[in-house]
């Protein structure tokens, strides 16, 4: 057990190859937050679908591995079952048509302060909405995570010197440490002694050394650290900035309009086709 823990750990900092990998990581970055303000914005119900389809498809170009994918899975179900429960439980709207009750009315105490718990129809299919926007946000961020390498990192952050050396130590420090528990269980193994992953506790003492020489080494470095690579701009990156700039303005103004804070007959036109995407 103490074997697969290892395994799986290097395994999920391995990078996936799939065509989003050779966009560049700005690209990738502005995609993310186009489709994270997108989920903001849009209320209507066959946009937040196209937008979880899209981040579906783009994290499966990444070929993701068998259990990466399994665990992703996992995850998606698991909030998507959170939000759909705790929509369809304490949904406020109007009309509310229960359809489970799970604590009657007359249940002593809790029964006689909330009148009853019920699981509402409407709270259901409300819940399976705004769930749509969680679905399209973390596939599409694992897609742009299995696609990203770390040089990728270290190359977006290279302006700020103190958190790209942070960084390096501790992705440098994850892999020593790997590759001594890696080593030590083998050596067990060697000796006929097996490690369950309950016992892991008996490595406490080779990471807390680890976490020390990571510290001692990042205090002799980030002073002295002066890197001098660059990220490049594409078209592609400055259309999606672009695109991220004017849907968040759009949505402002909306807003504002709707409001009744700003006003203008020119706007109505504007405003109607807003409202339309805008509010579901």
């Amino acid at each position: 057990m103490s074997d697969r823990f290892v395994s799986l750990a290097r395994r999920y900092v391995e990078r996936s190859r799939g065509p989003l990998s050779r966009l560049d990581i700005g690209s990738r970055l502005m995609l993310v937050l186009l489709v994270s303000i997108a989920c903001i914005v849009f209320d209507r119900t066959v946009v937040l679908e196209g937008l979880a389809i899209a981040g579906a498809i783009a994290f499966l170009l990444c070929r993701p591995s068998i259990r990466k994918l399994v665990a992703t899975v996992v995850l998606v179900a698991t909030v998507v079952w959170s939000i759909v429960f705790s929509q369809a439980l304490f949904y406020q709207g109007s009309p509310r048509t229960p359809i489970v009750e799970l604590i009657p009315s007359s249940t002593p105490i809790i029964g006689w302060i909330t009148g009853g718990v019920y699981l509402y129809y409407e709270g259901l299919w409300y819940g399976v909405k705004q769930s749509l926007r969680a679905v399209a946000t973390l596939l599409m961020g694992a897609a742009f995570i299995s696609s990203t390498s770390s040089f990728e990192v270290y190359q977006l952050l290279a302006r700020y010197r103190r958190m790209l050396v942070l960084l390096v130590i501790g992705l440098r420090g994850l892999d020593r440490l790997l590759n001594e528990l890696t080593d030590a269980l083998s050596m067990l193994r060697l000796r006929g002694v097996r490690v369950g992953l309950y016992r892991m506790y008996r490595f406490i003492p080779a990471v807390a050394s680890r976490i020390e020489d990571l510290s001692r080494s990042l205090a002799l470095v980030i002073e002295y650290a002066d890197p001098r690579i660059r990220p490049s701009r594409t078209p592609l990156f400055y259309t999606l900035l672009a695109l991220n700039i004017a849907l968040t303005a759009m949505y402002i103004l909306y807003k504002l309009i709707d409001s009744g804070t700003l006003w203008s007959p020119q706007l109505l036109d504007l405003y109607s086709w807003m409202k339309l995407w805008f509010r579901g």
